[in-house]
C-alpha cells in the first residue's frame, strides 16, 4: 500500500475483536465497498449488532481511534482521546447556552469550514466575528494570521474534507462529514453534517470514508458543576425531544449525566409552545373545501379566491396562495406533515406519505 488515507470508515481504528467475525473492515486504510452485505453489519464497519455495546464505547472503546491508537502529536499514549457522542455534537450546536452565536461558517485561507468557540470567548483585535450559516462558507473570511490570533483565542475549526467513496474523495470544500460514537444502524452512525447553509446531525453509511475529530476529557481544571443550554421551539400538536413527546407548551428540563465529561451533568432547558391543528371541519354554513394529500403536493378543492398557507410543523410558511383557483396544488419539499390554512377557516393537518 503506498498512499494515505485522512477519511476513515466508522469505527476503522485497527482494532478487531476475536469474537466480532462480522467485523470485517476495521483498518484505517480499508476501502470496502459499500454495497458488500455482511450478516448483523451490513457493511462491516463497526461492532455488530450481537455485541453488548453497538456504539464506539464501553466494551466496544477499542474501536474508537483515539482510545486504541498512541496520537503522537497527543501524548503518544493508547486511551488518551475519544470521538465525541452524538449527543455531544448536539450539545455544541443545539442546546448549550447560546449555543446559536457560538458557531459559524468561514473560510480560512483557501480552505472552508465550520468555526465553533468555546463556553468562554473574547474576539481578538484585528478579527471579526459573524454566527451562522446565511452567508455560507463566506460568512467569516480569515487570513492564515488571523485564524493564529482566533485559534490562540479558543477558536476551532472543522474543514469541509469532503467524503471518501471507495478510493474516490467527493464534496471536497463543499461538505465536512465529522463522526461520533454513536451507532445508528448496522448500516449507518451518527455523524455532524456541514454544507454551505446548513450544519446537522444524522445517521449516514459506514463504510464511507469521513473526517474524525478526536477530543480529551478535562482532567484537573476549575469548571462550573452545571452547564446549561436553552433552546425555544413551536411545535404542532406535539414534540419529541430527547425520546419523551410533550403535547403541552412549558419549560421542559433535561439533565444530560456527565455528557460534556467534565466531572458533573449538564442541563438543557426547553422552552416549548404547541400550537394546535384541531378542527379539521369548515364551519356550519360554509362552502365545502376539500383538502387532501398528493404524491409531493397538497391539493385544495372549491376554495377559489382564499388565501392559502401551508406551514411545516415548526410553523414556517412552506407554500402560500393568496388567491386560490378552484383546483390548486402546493408543492412540498419533503414527506411528513403539514397544516393548511384556508383564510379564517379552521386549520387543518395534512399528511403527505410520499413523493
Amino acid at each position: 500500500y503506498n498512499a494515505w488515507i485522512d477519511l476513515f470508515g466508522w469505527g476503522t481504528s485497527g482494532y478487531h475483536a476475536p469474537n466480532d467475525l462480522n467485523n470485517r473492515f476495521y483498518m484505517p486504510y480499508s476501502i470496502a465497498s459499500r454495497n458488500i452485505s455482511v450478516p448483523n453489519n451490513t457493511n462491516g464497519y463497526g461492532p455488530s449488532i450481537d455485541r453488548d455495546d453497538l456504539n464506539l464505547t464501553g466494551k466496544s472503546s477499542n474501536y474508537d481511534w483515539g482510545v486504541y491508537n498512541a496520537i503522537t502529536n497527543g501524548g503518544n499514549n493508547p486511551g488518551l482521546w475519544r470521538l465525541l457522542t452524538n449527543d455531544e455534537w448536539q450539545y455544541l450546536f443545539c442546546y448549550r447556552r447560546h449555543a446559536v452565536d457560538k458557531y459559524a461558517m468561514a473560510t480560512v485561507g483557501a480552505y472552508r469550514g465550520l468555526v465553533v468557540l468555546p463556553e468562554s470567548w473574547i474576539l481578538p483585535a484585528g478579527c471579526t466575528y459573524q454566527s451562522g450559516c446565511n452567508n455560507g462558507y463566506l460568512t467569516n473570511v480569515y487570513s492564515p494570521s488571523q485564524w493564529s490570533d482566533m485559534e490562540d483565542a479558543g477558536a476551532l475549526f472543522l474543514p469541509a474534507a469532503g467524503a471518501r467513496y471507495d478510493t474516490t474523495v467527493s464534496s471536497i470544500a463543499q461538505n465536512g462529514y465529522y463522526w461520533s460514537s454513536t451507532y445508528y444502524d448496522q448500516n449507518s452512525a451518527y455523524l455532524l453534517l456541514l454544507e454551505s447553509g446548513r450544519v446537522s446531525t444524522g445517521g449516514y453509511n459506514r463504510s464511507v470514508g469521513r473526517s474524525v475529530r478526536l477530543v480529551q476529557n478535562v482532567d484537573g481544571e476549575t469548571l462550573p458543576c452545571e452547564t446549561y443550554g436553552d433552546t425555544t421551539i413551536t411545535a404542532i400538536d406535539s414534540l419529541v425531544w430527547y425520546s419523551n413527546t410533550y403535547y403541552t407548551s412549558g419549560d421542559y428540563e433535561r439533565r444530560l449525566v456527565k455528557s460534556n465529561h467534565m466531572s458533573c451533568d449538564s442541563v438543557v432547558v426547553l422552552h416549548l409552545t404547541i400550537r394546535s391543528a384541531l378542527g379539521v371541519d369548515a364551519p356550519k354554513g360554509h362552502e365545502t373545501i376539500g383538502v387532501r394529500a398528493a404524491k409531493g403536493s397538497i391539493v385544495v378543492d372549491g376554495a377559489a379566491n382564499h388565501n392559502i398557507k401551508v406551514y411545516d410543523v415548526t410553523g414556517r410558511v412552506v407554500a402560500s396562495d393568496a388567491s386560490a383557483s378552484q383546483h390548486t396544488t402546493f408543492q412540498v419539499p419533503s414527506v411528513g406533515a403539514y397544516i393548511v390554512k384556508i383564510s379564517d377557516r379552521p386549520s387543518q393537518k395534512v399528511v403527505v406519505t410520499s413523493r
